[in-house]
């Protein structure tokens, strides 16, 4: 029983490619609710506005909008209110990228997110991409281990912060493309007598 429960383990490591908070890649919508529900996070579908404080299902519109893959709710992090996103895969509906965005971060903000990233995912021994413009910088790097990538985005007014689990991306993508392509398939089936 140990040997099972220490290979679990193991596998369930490898195959976490970012955590952040309550929030680990990978896990499914229905137990990011249920994390939700017993957080008493005020988790609601991405476009609805609302001012809850408390978890509320009616916020989530899974009745009337089944394929959904994106939340959000709100927290204070750093000493700003951010808003955080989670995205789902289509067809799995794993949680692969979570975006943190913070608005008119405080000065020195930047410095201090970047100071907290280098302790964890150390940016100068991952190699970094780093792109200036006239709106402001980009920076992205990916862990050691390959499986996450990192992006920190700043411009004058606003700072965001997105972890990607490599591998639920990229199989995203794929479920993405076969449904384009099933609906694609669908439409020409449906009119192509018309022609």
């Amino acid at each position: 029983m140990k040997k099972i429960l220490l290979l679990s383990i193991i596998l369930n490591i490898k195959t976490m490619a970012f955590n952040f908070d309550i929030w680990e890649s990978g896990i499914s919508l229905k137990k990011a609710i249920s994390i939700s529900k017993s957080h008493d996070i005020a988790l609601a579908k991405n476009g609805i506005i609302h001012s809850s404080k408390k978890f509320n299902q009616k916020l989530l519109d899974i009745k009337n909008n089944p394929n959904n893959r994106n939340f959000y709710y709100k927290e204070k992090l750093l000493g700003k209110i951010a808003t955080i996103h989670l995205y789902f895969s289509q067809k799995s509906k794993k949680l692969y990228q979570i975006e943190i965005a913070w608005y008119n971060p405080r000065k020195g903000f930047t410095k201090d997110l970047y100071k907290i990233l280098d302790e964890k995912y150390n940016r100068a021994k991952n190699k970094s991409l780093f792109q200036l413009n006239l709106f402001g910088s980009k920076e992205i790097w990916t862990s050691s281990d390959k499986l996450t990538t990192i992006k920190v985005e700043h411009s004058f007014n606003h700072t965001k912060l997105t972890y990607i689990d490599n591998n639920l991306f990229n199989q995203n993508q794929k479920e993405k493309e076969k449904q384009e392509i099933n609906k694609r398939k669908k439409f020409i089936e449906m009119d192509k007598n018309k022609f």
